[in-house]
C-alpha cells in the first residue's frame, strides 16, 4: 500500500491505522513507534519534507511519535506543496495585457 501524491494522504493513512487495529485482534501487535516509521516509510516523494524535519529532532523526541504528528505533518505538506504540483489543478489566473501587437507596416504606393 502506497500514499499516492496527487490525492490526501488521510484516507490511506487511516486504512494503514485500520489495518494495524485488524493485526492487534489477530494477536500481532506493533509499537506506536513501528507504525509511524512504517507510515513514514509509505509517504511519497512529494512529502520528504515530513521526514527531513523528523530527522533533525533529537533522539529523545524520536522515541515519543505520535501518528496524530505525523497525520497532521503530512496533512499540512500536502495542503502546501502536494496540491498544487500534484495531479489535481487548482485554479488558475490567465495572464491579462493591455498591449497591442504591432500590425503590418502600411504601405504608402500611391504617393
Amino acid at each position: 500500500m502506497t500514499i499516492p501524491a496527487g490525492s490526501h494522504p488521510t484516507p490511506t493513512i487511516t486504512t494503514l491505522l485500520s489495518h494495524f487495529t485488524y493485526l492487534k485482534d489477530a494477536g500481532f501487535n506493533f509499537p506506536a513507534p513501528m507504525q509511524t516509521m512504517i507510515i513514514l516509510c509509505k509517504l511519497p516523494p512529494t512529502m520528504e519534507v515530513v521526514a527531513q524535519i523528523l530527522s533533525q529532532t533529537s533522539p529523545d523526541e524520536i522515541k515519543n511519535l505520535k501518528l496524530e504528528g505525523i497525520m497532521k505533518a503530512a496533512m499540512l505538506s500536502f495542503e502546501q506543496k502536494g496540491a498544487t504540483c500534484g495531479g489535481s489543478k487548482g485554479p488558475q489566473a490567465n495572464k491579462l495585457s493591455a498591449v497591442k501587437h504591432k500590425l503590418a507596416d502600411p504601405k504608402f504606393a500611391q504617393q
